[in-house]
C-alpha cells in the first residue's frame, strides 16, 4: 500500500507562537501526526522544509526552517503507520535572522540552507542527531529558492534577480558562476531532467522558462495572480 504524505505549516496566534506542522495522508484524508516544538524551545515560524535520508543509518528526516534562525529535524520512524521520533533543534543563524530557503540532496545526507541575510551553509548528516557544516557560502542576497545537481549548488537570489552556481568540491572562496535572470526572482523550480528550470518573476507576474545549459529564455507566462507558486517543471 502506498502512502502519501503532504505537510500543512500552521502558524498559531498564541502568545508563545507555538507553530504546529501537521501531516496529512492525502488519500484518506486523516490527520497522522503533529510536530511542536521541543519544551522551552521556539521556531518564531516554520518558514520551509525538506525531507533528508539518512544514508549512514537509512533514517529519514523531515527538516524544518524556522524564522529563528533554527534547523529543526523530526526522526520519522516509520510510514505505516507514520510515527514521529525525536524532534531536535541546531542553531544554523543568527536568532534575528530565519531561514529563507531549503533543498535535500537527493543523493547525499546533505541539505542547504539559506538565511534571509545572504548566508548558506551545506550541513551533511553523519547521523539523524549530528548535522556538520561542510560548507558556507555568502549569497549576498536573500536565497528563495535552492538546488543540488551533483556536487553543484544553485542559489536563486530574490530581488538581485542572479543565478549562482557553485562547485562544492571547490575551495568555498572560489567565485560561483553567475547568469542574470532580469527579474526579481520568487521562487524556482528544475524539470526532473534538471535540462530547464522556470522561475518566477514576482515584479511582473509572469514566469520565464530558461535551459539549464543556455542564458537564453526559452519561454515567458503571464500569470494573474504574483502569489502563485510553482509545484513542478516538467521536460518533454
Amino acid at each position: 500500500m502506498a502512502w502519501l504524505f503532504v505537510v500543512w505549516i500552521v502558524k498559531q496566534t498564541s502568545p508563545g507562537q507555538n507553530e504546529t506542522v501537521s501531516i496529512w495522508d492525502v488519500c484518506t484524508g486523516a490527520l497522522v501526526a503533529e510536530i511542536t516544538p521541543p519544551t522551552r524551545y521556539s521556531w518564531g515560524m516554520v518558514t520551509t522544509l525538506a525531507w533528508v535520508k539518512v544514508a549512514p543509518t537509512g533514517e529519514t528526516l523531515l527538516a524544518l526552517g524556522t524564522g529563528r534562525g533554527l534547523l529543526a529535524t523530526a526522526l520519522i520512524k516509520g510510514f505505516t503507520p507514520f510515527r514521529v521520533g525525536e524532534v531536535s533543534n541546531h542553531p544554523a543563524f543568527s536568532l534575528n535572522d530565519y531561514i529563507e530557503a531549503m533543498a535535500s540532496d537527493p543523493k547525499a545526507s546533505r541539505i542547504a540552507i539559506g538565511s534571509a541575510r545572504g548566508c548558506v551553509r551545506v550541513l551533511c548528516f553523519t547521523g539523524p542527531l549530528t548535522p556538520v557544516t561542510t560548507n558556507v557560502l555568502v549569497a549576498d542576497a536573500g536565497p528563495r529558492s535552492l538546488r543540488f545537481i551533483g556536487n553543484h549548488l544553485t542559489i536563486f537570489h530574490n530581488f538581485e534577480g542572479k543565478i549562482k552556481t557553485w562547485n562544492l568540491e571547490d575551495d568555498p572562496h572560489s567565485p560561483p558562476s553567475v547568469r542574470d535572470s532580469r527579474m526579481a526572482i520568487g521562487h524556482a523550480a528544475f524539470s526532473l531532467d534538471e535540462e530547464n528550470f522556470v522561475i518566477q518573476d514576482i515584479g511582473r507576474s509572469q514566469f520565464k522558462l530558461m535551459s539549464a545549459n543556455s542564458r537564453a529564455a526559452l519561454k515567458m507566462f503571464a500569470t494573474s495572480n504574483i502569489k502563485n507558486r510553482i509545484l513542478q517543471c516538467r521536460s518533454s
